[in-house]
């Protein structure tokens, strides 16, 4: 291939220079500033109280059972969770490596109350609660890390779990850990190499095998990823002590991917009007003519027709076949440095570079608005059967991304005194994304490669550009709608794709980089019921840039467009396409290689960008800059005759949000010979457009832990948090590119009546009070029984709003409405319980006293309101009046009422075994940016199995199978019920075996 890529070696070297010289790139591993850390080494470490034994066994009588495997990390996770003073889960490993799933969205998904989103056949985004990844933030040691989307959770595939050997959920809030989570706080923790005590040299080898992949041919079924582990400590005799742990991995993958679809972008058409068939023989009971397009007569909130039944329907839809390579190579370092016994620095750098390529090939129904009178609609007006017309496109994209994260801290403690212990933490976090982007087009036409008229022509009026029958039937109850095309067009035939070809060269570039200083003191209070007081004051800088660039080559000359069909048609890339689908009748189309047509009609694979490319106004560019400060007290009395601790405080926050957008003059962009335009930037003139945004929060908390006995122990929590807006939803930007039409326009209002906006700047964080209580009983170190109750109160909503703006148009002023999303002072709530059960069976007799379980449910029911930004509700800042929307809103993003995580597991000597099964019910989810629409999440079952057997104290060997049910993800648009996409990935298999050479 001829596309030139960035060397790996370079960034390589480029991500090591700036992980070991620039300072901020230094970290703490766990000691750091703005988490509560208890160091048991030093003088103003506080002894927690802990339960009473009546009776103190003789020496002899002791028996030392040594615990190993899952049923360690069990033991280890009760016991953090005990000792904590804040409401959390955590699951804890010695050693790493030894963290129970592949990845850390799956180590996350074993947690109570915490689900997954699903995406590529793995976990992403993480709700905590079954609420959604906005309302949590997470943190890397303790420091925010930024990430190539655009939003505040973490890319947790940039962090491998094999280095990682603990992650904890802080549920409730107090008042020194960094602010931005009402769910909770997901905190991410390497290995002290200095704590860690020994030395470790230890390397792992993981083959993998995807059954998908396996019947394509881009992409490769056998995946290899290499981990090399090293933990050392040194005296420095004079110059005190040095610890330091390396991981290096490299991952060589593939996320295959079956996937049927609709467009992000829904209409509401009027079913009271009969779409006309534009057809001089509509009248013929064989023949069917061109549908005029329902959106002519689109419901819109307050429109004249807002009363009147309506269906939804997408702009598009299609099918589409997708392998793929995927490459990441990772280092973790960490170093831990005790000069004396009064200074300690820590310090940590990660870096993350991650390559991987897709080639796409798309079947597409490009206009899926033109719809028959032969209608089924349900009650909340989703389709489920129609006839339509359509031109049918063959569509490829070449997609190459190239992210990179370097991240790291420093941490400073120093002991000033007995009683006094001051920090300083310095952090940095930069993720930049580029994608490139090769598509290619070639639609149907009236006539083949060859010139020889469709069959179908008969069907239609002197008008005609191509269009064909179809029906689309999801009332079936099927998987995915089954789709059946006009018999005379065989969609695997590459000669009917003989027209209106394009070739699109897209780049986008992100860069979100984070940076923050804070300093911290800790005093230890001699005497009373107070333990320490400690305060602090933090500073951060958040930089959020997302660009993009295009280069749009197209032709009519139908001999050029004959030779690159013949010369870059392709065999279908896969067998049995969609088959675990019910429903899916559509298994191969005709594809063709895209960068093949690249050089068939350019000459060569790349589109060069001028030096004169356009700004786009849909660019975004966000700086936020937060002041906080805090003081905290933790506290430990007697309450009859029992203990009771904990901590209150207070922070305060700062918050500037600066979002710089462009505005541009526009022009008129031809489509075809028939008069149609498309509404484009012309670059003539910019004008910069400045918003500003300034809050201030002050977020009081108290947490207190009261022993019953024992065994039992009751948890509270009162505090107030609050969750900011994802960076991306904060841009400025006006996009136009998301009004071009396939077909084009024929009036300018219709072309820019739907102008969206790239984010919202006014936004501000959402607010609640929280109330928290819980009551956990531990009658022995193997097992939990925990029950939890909460209630937030939530200070703020978001409705959509809409506001006229102008734009010159060939030097003409067009006053367009623009919808936007703006918060409100609504006021709405979440009431949820939650239980936790771990347990190993050692009370059984052998071989079952090795069974043990952890389950964990969580049960959240809320009435907040998120509207559709098209089809919701509709504010008039002009007017005051709310226009009421067509179609229910949904509630929280990622909030999903019921959300189960059950596993159970078996050791037997050096055996064990894993079943782990996840349970999230459906719920609605965002797109990244804001001012969307709704997508909704049906429930979701996943099932993973890992077993493992250790040969002998250095060898372990482990097989892991995850997806084993194959379980597809599926989304509905805009309302639940509505087909908007099926994804199917496979099972994948991973052997490995983990050795140390110490």
């Amino acid at each position: 291939m001829l596309i030139q890529r960035t060397l790996l070696s370079s960034r390589i070297r480029s991500a090591l220079l700036m992980g070991l010289v620039a300072p901020l790139s230094l970290t703490t591993s766990t000691v750091h500033a703005d988490t509560q850390v208890t160091d048991v080494s030093s003088p103003l470490a506080v002894e927690q109280p802990q339960p009473n034994n009546n009776k103190i066994p003789d020496e002899d009588e002791i028996e030392v059972i040594e615990v190993s495997g899952f049923r360690k990390i069990i033991r280890s996770s009760i016991d953090t969770k005990r000792s904590n003073d804040a409401i959390v889960d955590a699951i804890t490993a010695e050693d790493i490596g030894d963290l129970p799933a592949l990845s850390l969205s799956e180590v996350l998904e074993t947690i109570t109350g915490a689900g997954g989103h699903r995406g590529k056949g793995g976990g992403s985004e993480i709700a905590i609660r079954g609420l959604g990844p906005f309302l949590g933030a997470t943190t890397f040691n303790g420091g925010e890390a930024s990430n190539g989307s655009g939003d505040r959770s973490v890319n947790f595939s940039q962090f491998p779990s094999e280095v990682i050997n603990k992650v904890t959920v802080y549920k409730s809030q107090q008042a020194d850990l960094i602010e931005g989570g009402i769910s909770g706080v997901i905190d991410i923790g390497t290995i002290k190499p200095l704590d860690y005590g020994r030395q470790l040299i230890q390397g792992e080898l993981k083959g993998s095998y995807n059954e998908y992949a396996d019947r394509m041919e881009f992409g490769d079924a056998i995946g290899l990823r290499g981990t090399l582990s090293y933990i050392d400590q040194f005296s420095l005799d004079e110059l005190g002590e040095l610890g330091i742990s390396l991981g290096l991995q490299r991952n060589s993958t593939t996320n295959p991917q079956d996937r049927m679809y609709g467009s992000s972008t829904w209409s509401a058409c009027d079913q009271t009007v009969i779409p006309a068939a534009l057809s001089d023989t509509s009248n013929s009971d064989t023949k069917r003519g061109r549908y005029q397009r329902c959106t002519d007569d689109a419901i819109t909130p307050g429109s004249e027709n807002a009363d009147h039944p309506f269906y939804l329907v997408p702009n598009s839809f299609g099918l589409r076949q997708q392998g793929e390579e995927d490459t990441r190579d990772a280092l973790f370092m960490g170093l831990q440095w005790r000069p004396n016994s009064k200074f300690e620095i820590n310090a940590d750098t990660q870096i993350s570079l991650r390559d991987y390529t897709e080639d796409r090939h798309d079947l597409i129904f490009a206009d899926a608005r033109r719809i028959g009178p032969d209608i089924k609609v349900a009650d909340n007006g989703a389709l489920t059967y129609f006839e339509g017309t359509s031109q049918l496109s063959a569509d490829g994209d070449y997609f190459i991304r190239q992210e990179d994260y370097v991240g790291g801290r420093i941490n400073v403690a120093y002991e000033a005194s007995e009683v006094l212990k001051l920090d300083f933490d310095l952090a940095y976090s930069d993720t930049v994304r580029n994608d490139t982007r090769w598509r290619s087009r070639l639609r149907s036409d009236t006539a083949d490669i060859f010139g020889n008229a469709l069959p179908q022509k008969a069907d239609f009026p002197s008008t005609w550009a191509g269009e064909v029958y179809y029906t689309w039937d999801n009332s079936g109850g099927t998987d995915v709608p089954v789709i059946t095309v006009d018999e005379r067009f065989d969609v695997n035939n590459h000669d009917l794709f003989s027209d209106d070809a394009r070739l699109l060269r897209d780049e986008t570039e992100s860069n979100y980089t984070v940076s923050a200083a804070a300093f911290d003191a800790t005093y230890l209070v001699a005497e009373g019921w107070l333990d320490t007081i400690k305060a602090g004051l933090r500073i951060a800088n958040l930089d959020y840039d997302d660009s993009a660039t295009r280069v749009q080559f197209t032709q009519d000359d139908r001999e050029v467009d004959k030779a690159a069909n013949q010369t870059c048609r392709t065999e279908f890339p896969q067998q049995d396409f969609l088959s675990g689908a019910s429903g899916a009748n559509i298994t191969s189309f005709a594809t063709f290689d895209t960068l093949c047509l690249f050089r068939a009609y350019t000459g060569a694979e790349d589109l060069e960008i001028p030096a004169d490319t356009l700004i786009n106004p849909a660019n975004v560019a966000v700086t936020e800059k937060t002041y906080a400060g805090y003081v905290m007290a933790n506290y430990n009395i007697l309450l009859a005759d029992r203990a009771l601790r904990g901590n209150f405080g207070v922070r305060w926050i700062k918050t500037n949000v600066e979002s710089v957008g462009v505005r541009t003059a526009l022009t008129i962009q031809p489509v075809g010979d028939n008069g149609a335009f498309n509404v484009v930037a012309d670059g003539s003139s910019y004008e910069s457009v400045v918003f500003e945004n300034n809050t201030f929060d002050i977020l009081p908390s108290v947490n207190a832990i009261y022993e019953i006995s024992d065994e039992i122990l009751l948890r509270g929590a009162i505090y107030r948090a609050l969750a900011r807006p994802d960076p991306s939803a904060l841009g400025a930007g006006r996009n136009f590119r998301a009004n071009s039409d396939e077909n084009g326009f024929t009036s300018i209002e219709e072309a820019i009546k739907d102008v969206t906006a790239e984010g919202s700047p006014s936004l501000e964080p959402l607010r609640a009070w929280n109330y928290d209580l819980s009551l956990e009983w531990y009658p022995n170190e193997d097992t939990l029984l925990s029950v939890a109750t909460y209630y937030k109160k939530f200070e703020g909503g978001v409705i959509p709003v809409v506001s006229n703006e102008t734009f010159i148009i060939d030097g003409q002023s067009v006053t367009v409405p623009v919808k936007t999303d703006q918060s409100t002072d609504e006021t709405s709530s979440l009431l949820g319980f939650e239980v936790s059960i771990s347990n190993t069976f050692n009370w059984l007799p052998a071989p079952f006293n090795g069974l043990g379980t952890k389950i964990g449910y969580n049960y959240a029911d809320t009435d907040y309101k998120t509207q559709d930004i098209l089809l919701g509700d509709q504010y008039d800042p002009s007017t005051g009046q709310t226009a009421a929307g067509l179609i229910s809103p949904a509630g929280l993003s990622g909030a999903a009422r019921h959300s189960l995580s059950a596993q159970l597991f078996y050791q037997i000597g050096d055996f064990d075994v894993q079943g782990i099964y996840n349970y999230r019910s459906n719920y609605f989810q965002a797109f990244l940016g804001g001012n969307s629409q709704l997508r909704y999440v049906p429930d979701v079952n996943t099932f993973n199995v890992r077993a493992s057997y250790r040969f002998s104290p250095k060898l372990k060997i482990q097989l892991d199978v995850v997806n084993v049910t194959n379980e597809p993800r599926v989304d509905y648009m805009p309302v639940v019920g509505s087909f908007r996409d099926y994804q199917v990935f496979g099972a994948t298999y991973y052997l490995s075996a983990r050795y140390k050479f110490n």
